[in-house]
This record gives C-alpha cells, sequence and structure tokens, in this order.
C-alpha cells in the first residue's frame, strides 16, 4: 500500500532536510517557495512594466 513508510528525519542533510516529498513540513516548504517565486515573477513583471511606461512618457 501506499505511505509504506518514508525514511527518518535524520536521513536528509542540507537542503533536503527542508525541501523533500516525504514529510508534510518539507511538502509545505516546496509548495511556499513555489507561490513565493510565482509572485515575485509577477511583482518583477509590473515593475518592469511601470518602469517602461515611465520611460515612454518622458521621451513625449
Amino acid at each position: 500500500m501506499a505511505g509504506d513508510g518514508s525514511p527518518p528525519d535524520s536521513a536528509f542533510t542540507g537542503w533536503r532536510y527542508y525541501f523533500n516529498t516525504y514529510t508534510q513540513k518539507g511538502r509545505k516548504n516546496i509548495a511556499l517557495t513555489t507561490y513565493a517565486g510565482f509572485f515575485l515573477g509577477i511583482m518583477i513583471w509590473r515593475l518592469k512594466a511601470k518602469k517602461k511606461k515611465a520611460i515612454e512618457e518622458r521621451k513625449h
């Protein structure tokens, strides 16, 4: 059956301790990082668009 067993937390070292698919904490961290990256990308895109618009308005 699924969920036969997961390795103990001591088996993970370094970044794998925080980002793994075996524990709920690891899955949560992966999801939060994905959302943060998505929203960071949107914010960068929006800031670039505003900056580009401001530069074009100064030219006229």
